[in-house]
């Protein structure tokens, strides 16, 4: 089967490039999955290189300015792309409970951190376990890369059934109860808007605020 194009307007929308209609120069249209891998990888390179290899625990533990700490972002990136990717778009199980996380990484919480007040923050940051923090986030990004690749078997212009979705953000306890309104949210949004937010674009903002909170740490640039 091949892949799927992008030619959708719902995608396009998601993933806010022009609506391309017709082949390329070269006869070859754009394909989706080539897309989405010609940024996703460049995100677990960074995460890697610039946090994961260069800062200590204490620093990913620290809340400068009184900001949410390097240690929590990952999480929070991590928790939003398994969430996402695999039970919003895929509608499989997370990656956090096929291979119990919650015990690994110490923490008590399941949902992906979205409405935690400033306390919550400080509790998790001080007690997750890092390496399990760092092996979490790698299997998580190594099932995105199976789900893009093989992407042309999911319908991303449909919208999830509301008792789909509310089995997931209530049912799993994905949703901190300060962000219930997240649950509506998400019922307007299809499939290509999962993909694309909590699979790219979700992780790049998150990125950009580590890099914030890096810099404070005495860092610049990146490795």
């Amino acid at each position: 089967m091949q892949r799927r194009k992008v030619l959708k307007n719902g995608l396009l929308g998601a993933l806010a490039f022009p609506i391309i209609s017709k082949p390329m120069s070269n006869n070859k249209e754009i394909d989706l999955t080539d897309i989405l891998m010609q940024r996703y990888p460049g995100i677990r390179r960074n995460i890697k290189s610039s946090v994961y290899d260069q800062l200590s625990e204490e620093e990913l533990r620290k809340r400068p300015a009184d900001m949410n700490s390097i240690a929590w972002n990952l999480w929070h990136m991590a928790r939003a792309e398994d969430v996402g990717l695999n039970c919003l778009v895929t509608e499989k199980e997370q990656v956090f409970d096929r291979d119990n996380w919650m015990t690994e990484m110490n923490i008590d919480i399941r949902h992906f951190g979205t409405g935690m007040t400033k306390a919550e923050v400080e509790k998790l940051s001080d007690e997750i376990n890092i390496e399990a923090l760092k092996e979490y986030h790698n299997a998580v990004g190594t099932q995105t890369e199976k789900i893009f690749a093989g992407i042309n078997t999911v319908n991303l212009d449909e919208k999830l059934d509301p008792k789909y979705l509310n089995s997931v953000m209530i049912g799993q306890g994905v949703l901190h109860e300060k962000a219930l309104w997240v649950e509506e949210f998400y019922q307007t949004k299809k499939r290509s808007w999962f993909l694309i937010h909590m699979g790219l674009t979700h992780s790049f903002e998150h990125l950009g605020q580590i890099m914030i909170i890096r810099k404070l740490l005495g860092y610049s640039g990146s490795r």
